[in-house]
């Protein structure tokens, strides 16, 4: 989405450091931040615990941890490759790493209350984002007169980030968008956020969490419900089958059973879907082909027949040998047949 003009932008407690050429520490990384950090748990916390005995430096796009790192193994949390070892051996961290876990509770909550904003991130950014389409000036100042109060009490929180108001357009129409896009989220900060982002009080947060999770566990039930009925039926149907099968198979029973379509023509018993029908399909190999293939042909057929001159033979892309997935077939005749041209 284009952003065309920004009517407010404001840095929530946020102040950054300039970039640092040199690792300023030597001292050895502890395997439990390694560890988290490779299990996606990483936080404003954790960051607070870390900057007591590390030098840890805030940009706008990242944190570096220094010290001395071993190599990192994994580099994606959250879906982004946003865990990155720089040339001087520090950590840079993206924020999109950093309280994933609780942007997805928040992120979860909204949906539960409906809210107008809604949890976007791709490999730049996320953030909460609540936009409503104009088409006129009278359309900006009315959504600005919905959006403005809402924007100036979040620039009140104590999270990193900031605060925006913007037109934006995109393929079809143009919006007027608030966007809260938190760098990082102390814990004591996630409800009074999420209670902003509802417009709603603690009490009313949790009916509607509530009423939100008993729909999603009943669905599931529905959900768990209807599989399990929906496979009882399939195994029934697949019984069925298997049995009229087996009332067929015996028409070919005394041919020998074949897996090598160069041997002559073969034939299996097999279900046609689209019909419901118990049918009896032939292949045959009709000749070389390219590069080492088989050029051959398969015909069908509702009952056993070898008068094999009287079936509709349908060419077929040619394959490899080992390409042929010739189980339960049998061999009609012996008789070489490549050498002869499907009808």
């Amino acid at each position: 989405m284009e952003k065309i003009e920004v009517l407010l932008k404001k840095e929530l407690a946020s102040s950054f450091d300039t970039p640092k050429k040199l690792n300023r520490s030597s001292l050895a990384i502890e395997q439990s931040v390694i560890d988290n950090l490779e299990n996606g748990v990483f936080t404003c916390e954790s960051i607070d615990l870390l900057s007591a005995k590390y030098p840890i430096f805030k940009y706008r796009t990242c944190i570096t941890v220094h010290g001395s790192w071993p190599e990192i193994s994994r580099t994606r949390i959250g879906g982004y490759k946003n865990v990155h070892q720089n040339l001087n051996g520090s950590v840079e961290v993206r924020y999109s790493a950093i309280d994933s876990e609780k942007m997805q509770t928040i992120a979860e909550n909204l949906r539960a209350c409906e809210s107008n904003f809604r949890f976007q991130e791709n490999s730049n950014e996320r953030g909460f984002y609540w936009m409503l389409p104009i088409t006129c000036k009278d359309d900006v100042i009315k959504a600005q007169t919905k959006m403005q109060p809402i924007a100036e009490r979040l620039t009140k929180l104590n999270i990193y980030g900031h605060v925006s108001l913007y037109t934006a357009r995109d393929f079809f129409r143009q919006y007027l968008v608030l966007a809260l896009v938190p760098l990082a989220l102390p814990e004591n900060m996630v409800l009074p956020l999420t209670l902003e982002l509802t417009g709603l009080d603690s009490e009313q947060l949790q009916t509607k969490i509530a009423l939100y999770r008993a729909e999603v566990e009943r669905k599931e039930i529905e959900r768990k419900k209807e599989r399990l009925e929906y496979e009882q039926k399939e195994k029934a149907k697949k019984e069925q089958i298997i049995a009229r099968a087996n009332d067929v198979r015996p028409v070919i029973a005394h041919l020998s059973e074949c897996n090598d379509i160069t041997a002559g023509i073969l034939v299996k018993v097999f279900y046609e879907v689209q019909s419901d029908k118990i049918r009896f399909a032939y292949y045959q190999k009709t000749g070389n082909g390219a590069f080492g293939r088989v050029k051959w042909s398969k015909a069908f057929s509702d009952v056993y027949t070898d008068q094999i001159e009287g079936l509709k033979w349908i060419e077929q892309k040619q394959k490899m040998i080992n390409e042929f997935n010739l189980k339960e077939f049998r061999l009609v005749r012996r008789a070489q047949t490549y050498n002869r041209r499907a009808a």
